[in-house]
């Protein structure tokens, strides 16, 4: 038995860190002079802020005054930006503040920067503040940039704090866009526990000789279904960049289902699978109830690879070995949960799912509920529940 874990918040973002700045060479990176440099950046939001001039009709842009207001926006990417010297000198009249520059931002941050814009640069010790005095597009291979030009301006950081009405997350190598930072640590906690589901579907169901997953029955055999494999591959279920290539490319046997004397077409059946509903989510494609295989070697096809024979699935009713419970696919439109017990929370979290009752706020606990064992159900599982995280995590990447 296992459960699915999720790390916590501290643990999350401190494993980030790094992964900027190892795969900081990345995407856009490439087409320009080295890689991005991270700051933070204080982009104004205009619905919120307030341009009314003081008594000496003066506009302050940073300080109590100030109506402006600012979007937070933490690891932001700028690319093209000068090597500058931080050092900055006394001279008779003060310090010298002629340190400007010019960066470009990219479109994958989903922003278009503002003249009065501020950025800090990230990872050193003076927490400076830059604002942005000019702004010009720029197209680069059919996509539309930004090319900023930026000065130095002695603004402490605790005010322009102070006028931040929300705070995101700019995406770099995990999504385009921004996010809050609460559906942030969402996204990271939906992440991991794909990663958590991949493991154990690995560890447990892999077989690195013949390259498909399957798992053993209790008559020395072992059940291998294509529908399954079909599901996962197409969408996608198992890819991730550490992951051997050959797992980003596991085998698939379309193979026909002879019954007697009744053929069913691969393509034709999988029509009619748990895994076709559960991806077009519509109980009307949900024609028979989808939640069997076939042990009887006469009624069934067999793989067979150095004398190792594995039951190819078959879904068909009144079988011996069942995916979920005969009631399932009736709870399911009903919208009525099992009681809530480890035995059930695999089919409690796809009846949820089915009827949108997840909140992404509470996923890391609907996640933690899953039991996780060896046997037919959690193996026909676990492509059902990635494939639910991941429109999870599609949703709250575009609603931002």
């Amino acid at each position: 038995m296992a459960k699915i874990l999720v790390k916590n918040e501290k643990v999350i973002f401190q494993n980030k860190i790094n992964d900027y700045l190892r795969k900081s060479t990345e995407d856009y990176s490439r087409y320009f002079e080295g890689r991005p440099t991270f700051v933070t950046y204080y982009h104004k939001n205009d619905i919120r802020s307030s341009y009314e001039g003081t008594l000496d009709h003066a506009i302050e842009i940073i300080g109590e005054l100030s109506g402006v207001r600012y979007n937070k926006i933490e690891n932001f990417p700028l690319y093209n930006l000068p090597q500058l010297d931080l050092n900055l000198d006394e001279t008779e009249f003060g310090l010298n503040t002629e340190m400007n520059g010019e960066g470009v931002v990219s479109p994958k941050v989903g922003m278009e920067p503002l003249v009065d814009d501020y950025f800090i640069l990230d990872g050193l010790p003076e927490r400076y503040l830059f604002r942005v005095t000019k702004v010009e597009q720029d197209k680069f291979s059919g996509k539309q940039f930004h090319k900023i030009a930026f000065n130095l301006e002695f603004f402490e950081e605790e005010k322009i704090e102070q006028q931040v009405v929300e705070t995101y997350i700019a995406g770099y190598d995990d999504f385009d866009g921004m996010l809050t930072k609460a559906d942030k640590l969402i996204l990271e906690e939906l992440n991991l526990i794909t990663e958590n589901l991949q493991d154990y579907a690995i560890k447990y169901f892999y077989n690195e000789q013949l390259n498909f997953f399957f798992m053993r029955l209790n008559d020395n055999k072992s059940f291998y279904d294509a529908y399954w494999t079909k599901f996962s591959k197409e969408n996608r279920l198992f890819i991730r960049p550490e992951m051997k290539s050959s797992i980003n490319n596991i085998y698939l046997e379309e193979l026909d289902i002879t019954q007697g004397t009744q053929t069913i077409i691969f393509d034709s059946g999988y029509k009619h699978t748990i895994f076709y509903y559960i991806l077009n989510k519509n109980p009307d494609l949900y024609k028979f109830n989808s939640m069997y295989i076939m042990t009887n070697t006469n009624q069934a096809n067999e793989l067979s690879y150095e004398g190792l024979n594995y039951l190819i699935g078959m879904h068909a009713e009144n079988r011996e070995f069942k995916y979920f419970k005969d009631d399932f696919k009736s709870r399911v439109l009903e919208n009525n949960l099992y009681p809530a017990t480890d035995e059930n929370s695999i089919e409690n979290f796809i009846i949820k799912f089915m009827n949108n009752k997840i909140d992404k706020n509470n996923i890391s606990e609907e996640a933690s509920l899953i039991d996780l064992n060896y046997d037919l159900k959690t193996f026909m599982a676990i492509p059902l529940i990635l494939k639910i995280i991941d429109e999870i995590r599609n949703k709250l990447i575009i609603n931002n």
